[in-house]
């Protein structure tokens, strides 16, 4: 038997339309003509904590550092082991395993590890899949690989791990118990956190200076025209400075004009980081509610590609795909727009797709009324980006000219727009220099007369805060803020290839939850919108080395990632330099500093439906709960558990995390894995539901599987 197993349910279930047409899911997977196909939930391993390896570690001594582990053990991830045993049963049947991962590091490993773990010695191959299109799914399993040509990848993955956790648990412990608070210290998170704090500091530092704009007006060519005085060094400091500048402008002059044709291509389809920024930009959802409702148009609806892409390009395969896929999509929001599909975008290169393509919408019907407004929003968002890219550029013409006088140039420049291609359907905010109105001067020589200028005082303004939106951006393309230039340079080296990735840390499925998890623990804060560092947060990373506190580990790490990848190093080394750089400055590291506990803010997630009050989220020995603020004053019972029974006399468990819980206070649904009577599982939705003044829930409606009109003529 062959087993296929996929890192995400989604791909299983393709890799199944594709190569078993006929085979129907029962209990999580499909089975036919001697192949079965399953799928993970992402990691199903995780390294062990160290008190799981040896004893004693759960206390937090000084004594007991450094802790790291050669070969770090794994286990079974908490509330997966129904799922590991089914896979496992599966590989008890296999004479021959294919790793269908994710084409990257990440996805090589999450199904190694699975295959190590069992101890499978059968024959173990490999099969690349980019994208969920049928077609290449069918091409990718024609040209299926050895496993062996592809380990490596998958064992750089898990040095990456190992050097986390120990460079996490090192630190983290050593500065909770010198600066007497629990502090917690990441690879990615810290200097995260420093871009943060060195913005505040540089917006509460600065000292406005006033300076002087020189601003000329005259007429060319039958229009009225506008010039700017460009300095050498710097603009005048003084009205008498100006002045003199002022005085030195002819009042007549003859200029050379000269035109150009400028072309404006459409913005290119989403990634999650561009996504999320615009999102928050113009709706205001914040990085996470990003994430989580394009997870729900995948889960929920199958509206969407994969979500946490970093990548804005898509294959040439999906040029080939667009109208069909557009004109369904499209259907769907209810709109319609004069798209050319002989265009041919350059988002259309299989060179620039990673691991992942660029979010786009699916060829599937939907009904849009079950949609909620946030959903509605970003699915729209992402069907229209994509149509842009069946429109035609934007057309301008630019007219320059520019006037040497000692001590600078007096500028012209104006823009004239030809035709205004795709943004006569989507109007995008337009940049300040559209916005300035200038009369247009055609090529040639043109005498400007009635020159007049005149000095504008204006003062400096420092940088703005941070906004999610900002924040993000800039986590992908820190290097520009390394002043060492061998690490700058090797940040940019790791993500060539990477389009919209430029010397970053962190990834797109990671971004969102870094910097969420910085403001829960009290190191960031939103104003409004924008995000600031608090007096914790600030005097935390003071204290931090320098060597730790930078984009500098991720680079000095990558390059011993490479080496184990090309085989002269071994995941080890990886650990064993993360041991070595904490070693050279724990002495004097956290040392005389005192941190005072704060007190943080805790948001309720919504109102309680039996007394009314506020709902909050806390931890307790069987881990996060969520519960009524009048469990004391009014004696309310009311509590919703991470793990919760569906009905007493029934065994099925339902995680619930804060986003589940927001959305059952609120009357919504979330989707369950439930228990038949006859054993085996299904999907459901459930809803919330009071039994005595309880928590408990009832069934509200199944996924549907029912394959609609359209998908049948399409398969056909």
């Amino acid at each position: 038997m062959r087993l296929i197993i996929a890192e995400k349910p989604e791909l299983g279930r393709a890799i199944a339309k594709a190569i078993l047409p006929g085979a129907a899911e029962k209990d999580g997977m499909f089975e036919h003509d001697g192949t079965v196909i399953i799928w993970c939930f992402g990691h199903m391993l995780s390294l062990k904590e160290p008190q799981e390896i040896r004893s004693g570690l759960e206390r937090w001594t000084e004594e007991s550092l450094p802790i790291f582990f050669h070969g770090w053990p794994k286990k079974i991830s908490e509330g997966k082991e129904q799922r590991v045993k089914q896979i496992f049963r599966q590989m008890d049947r296999a004479s021959e395993i294919v790793n269908a991962g994710d084409p990257d590091d990440e996805g090589q490993s999450l199904i190694d590890e699975l295959i190590e773990y069992h101890g499978f010695s059968g024959k173990i191959s490999r099969v690349l899949i980019n994208d969920n299109l049928p077609e290449n799914i069918q091409k990718a399993f024609n040209d299926i690989r050895d496993n062996d040509d592809f380990t490596k990848n998958g064992t750089v993955a898990y040095a990456r791990q190992m050097a986390d956790m120990a460079f996490g648990i090192n630190h983290s412990r050593l500065a909770s118990i010198r600066m007497h608070n629990r502090l917690s210290i990441g690879r990615v998170q810290t200097p995260t956190l420093g871009l943060v704090v060195r913005r505040d500091e540089l917006i509460d530092s600065h000292i406005k200076q006033k300076y002087f704009s020189i601003e000329a007006v005259g007429c060319a060519n039958g229009s009225d025209i506008e010039l700017s005085f460009k300095p050498e060094e710097g603009h005048p400091e003084s009205r008498n400075e100006a002045e003199d500048i002022i005085r030195a402008i002819p009042r007549r002059v003859k200029m050379r004009f000269s035109e150009k044709g400028k072309v404006v291509n459409p913005p290119l389809p989403y990634n999650l980081a561009v996504l999320q920024a615009e999102m928050n930009k113009k709706h205001g959802y914040s990085l996470k509610d990003t994430m989580k409702i394009t997870q729900e148009l995948r889960d929920d609806f199958q509206a969407i590609t994969y979500n946490r892409s970093d990548s804005q390009y898509l294959n040439e395969t999906h040029y080939e795909e667009a109208e069909d896929v557009l004109s369904c999509a499209l259907d769907n929001i209810g709109k319609s727009y004069p798209l050319d599909y002989g265009i041919r975008s350059k988002c259309f290169n299989d060179a620039n797709v990673t691991a992942h393509h660029a979010i786009i919408p699916q060829r599937k019907r939907i009904d849009m009324k079950k949609m909620n407004t946030r959903q509605r929003n970003v699915y729209e968002a992402i069907v229209e980006r994509y149509a842009m890219q069946f429109l035609p550029p934007r057309k301008l013409a630019v007219s320059s000219s520019s006037l040497d006088m000692e001590g600078g140039k007096l500028i012209y420049s104006a823009t004239r727009v030809v035709d205004e291609g795709f943004r006569k359907h989507f109007r995008e905010e337009k940049k300040k220099q559209d916005e300035k109105l200038n009369g247009y001067v055609p090529s040639g020589e043109h005498e400007v007369t009635g020159i007049s200028a005149r000095a504008v005082e204006k003062e400096t303004r420092p940088l703005p805060r941070y906004t999610p939106a900002t924040l993000v951006k800039d986590m992908t393309s820190v290097a520009k803020y390394v002043t060492d230039k061998k690490i700058r340079q090797i940040l940019l080296e790791k993500d060539k290839g990477k389009k919209g990735e430029k010397g970053s840390i962190g990834t797109s499925a990671t971004r969102s939850d870094i910097v969420e998890s910085l403001i829960k623990k009290g190191y960031l804060m939103m104003d409004k919108k924008n995000i600031v560092s608090t007096e914790l947060g600030k005097s935390f990373f003071h204290a931090l080395s320098p060597e730790i506190a930078s984009p500098d580990v991720t680079a000095r790490w990558w390059l011993i990632q490479e080496e184990i990848r090309n085989g002269k190093k071994s995941p080890d080394d990886l650990l064993d330099e993360v041991i070595r750089q904490f070693n050279a400055i724990r002495g004097d590291a956290y040392r005389n500093v005192s941190l005072a506990p704060v007190k943080r803010k805790v948001e309720p997630l919504g109102k309680c439906p039996v007394c009314g009050g506020d709902i909050l989220p806390g931890k307790g020995k069987n881990g996060m709960s969520f519960y009524c603020s009048n469990y004391k004053e009014k004696s309310c019972r009311f509590r919703l558990y991470e793990n919760m029974k569906r009905f007493r006399d029934c065994g099925d468990e339902i995680h619930i995390d804060e986003d589940a819980a927001r959305r059952l206070l609120e009357g919504g649904r979330i989707r369950a894995r439930l228990e038949k009577k006859d054993g085996s599982m299904i999907n459901a939705y459930v809803r919330l539901e009071l039994r005595n003044g309880y928590a408990s829930f009832a069934i509200d409606g199944f996924p549907k599987r029912k394959k609609n009109i359209l998908d049948k003529r399409m398969e056909k």
